[in-house]
């Protein structure tokens, strides 16, 4: 009888509480971690230099480039030296230091980047 009273406690709402709070508890987390891993890129130019504004969770930071100093635009990739996956950057010089434009998307999205900046009349 003492055996079958213990075994009826551990089956109460007790032990299935912390099991919630863990299984809410992840996929918060999972949530949070999507939302601080998404990077949102805005190109925008002047007429003597381009204007990347990179917004992590709602935060701008932006970075400026002349003109004078931006050449050598391109893509880059596949990424981690994987044959097989399709994420692309774009990517530019600036002085001595490369720039990334843009990542972790397909070869003709980062094609079409560059053919806009392109057509847009940037000394590149």
């Amino acid at each position: 009888m003492a055996l079958g009273h213990g075994q009826a406690d551990r089956s109460g709402p007790d032990f299935e509480l912390p099991a919630v709070v863990v299984y809410g508890g992840i996929i918060t987390l999972t949530i949070l971690i999507g939302l601080c891993l998404t990077n949102t890129v805005k190109v925008t130019r002047t007429p003597q230099e381009l204007v990347l504004t990179r917004f992590l969770l709602g935060f701008p930071r932006r970075e400026q480039f002349g003109f004078a100093n931006v050449r050598n635009i391109r893509v880059y990739g596949p990424l981690r030296n994987n044959k097989n996956s399709r994420k692309f950057r774009v990517l530019f010089d600036y002085g001595d230091e490369t720039i990334t434009l843009a990542k972790g998307m397909t070869q003709p999205m980062a094609n079409l980047i560059i053919e806009k900046l392109m057509t847009e009349r940037l000394c590149f």
